[in-house]
């Protein structure tokens, strides 16, 4: 096993031979292209990185902000908080795992979803999920419902069209203002 310590800013796609990656303070992570798999939920945190149809695992530590990929990204997360890291999916397909039972989704951000900025999808883990909402100052949410404790929200940010998906939970909870159910 290889191990880098890391600069300022790292990009995956750059050390594919290196198996574990080590920051010194105030580094970046981030993955230029591919699919990342981003596994937070234990104490050491990894990576699994797909690029070409060649898949390689990383450990990392130190950093303090993920950037995700412009493909498909899924970060894993479970009931530790994530404290002094900052993650952006960036563009592309951002999805959230929970392993916790209950989540925050604030839209009064960048669709965040426990911190993770920019996500486009969120599952619960299914047996006791809450999805809260967190709609200050936006009206009209929408959410349809298409499948049992599946859906997705949508409304508008500005003039701007903004939805999310939603899977694996069992009771959710709306804003302050005007929200729209619709059972499909």
């Amino acid at each position: 096993s290889q191990t880098l310590k890391a600069g300022d800013q790292t990009y995956v796609n750059d050390f594919k031979h290196f198996e574990i990656l080590t920051a010194t303070t105030n580094s970046s992570l981030a993955v230029a292209q591919g699919s990342v798999i981003w596994d937070l939920t234990g104490t050491n945190t990894q990576l699994t990185h797909t690029l070409d149809s060649v898949t390689q695992v990383i450990t990392f530590a130190g950093f303090n902000t993920l950037l995700g990929s412009e493909g498909k990204d899924i970060y894993m997360l479970g009931a530790t908080e994530l404290v002094g890291l900052t993650i952006d999916g960036r563009g592309g397909e951002n999805l959230v795992q929970l392993k916790t039972e209950k989540a925050e989704l604030d839209l009064t951000q960048n669709l965040d979803v426990q911190g993770v900025k920019n996500v486009t999808g969120v599952s619960g883990n299914g047996d006791a999920a809450t999805l809260n909402l967190n709609a200050k100052d936006t009206d009209n949410v929408t959410w349809t419902l298409t499948d049992k404790n599946s859906g997705s929200l949508s409304f508008l940010r500005g003039n701007q069209p903004k939805s999310i998906s939603f899977a694996k939970f069992v009771n959710l909870t709306g804003g302050d203002n005007n929200d729209t159910f619709i059972l499909q």
